[in-house]
């Protein structure tokens, strides 16, 4: 993936480059950013932390410890524990994309899940926000004078 620079010129003003990022929630609602390459094993190694603990819950009394036919029901019970049916509606619920936005208000950089997010800045609260990539062509936020332009850094992830 090509590393695009989004800059003013005339201030030196850089904004975040315009790729989305996934990230996890952990069991407390935290976001955890998973880098690229590698989402799917992160991802992975958060809900199975969680799927594991939840294990030994059940793995901690002796009688739970029966055959193929009871891992069926104590699967069931686990799924029924974090409220949801199977794995893949485990991770759509529990991940998400972010993306770079820019507050045209107070110029505030920040990531947003467009799906789940409501759309202020996180700082002022203002809703005049920017998706960073929207930003090009336009006047610069900080020096109101550059425009913002975008250029290929030569540089690959």
């Amino acid at each position: 993936m090509r590393i695009i620079a989004i800059e003013c010129p005339e201030c030196g003003y850089r904004l975040p480059g315009s790729n989305s990022l996934i990230y996890v929630t952990d069991k407390s609602g935290n976001r955890i950013e998973c880098g690229h390459p590698g989402e799917g094993y992160s991802i992975w190694r958060i809900l199975r932390t969680e799927l594991n603990w939840l294990q030994q819950k059940l793995h901690s009394n002796p009688s739970n410890m029966l055959g193929h036919e009871h891992f069926k029901v104590k699967l069931s019970i686990i799924q029924r524990m974090l409220g949801f049916k199977n794995i893949c509606e485990l991770v759509d619920e529990r991940t998400g994309v972010l993306y770079n936005f820019i507050c045209t208000d107070c110029s505030d950089t920040f990531k947003l899940d467009i799906q789940r997010d409501v759309k202020t800045c996180p700082s002022c609260h203002s809703a005049l926000i920017e998706h960073t990539h929207d930003m090009v062509g336009n006047t610069c936020p900080k020096c109101k004078s550059g425009l913002i332009i975008e250029w290929d850094t030569g540089l690959e992830i």
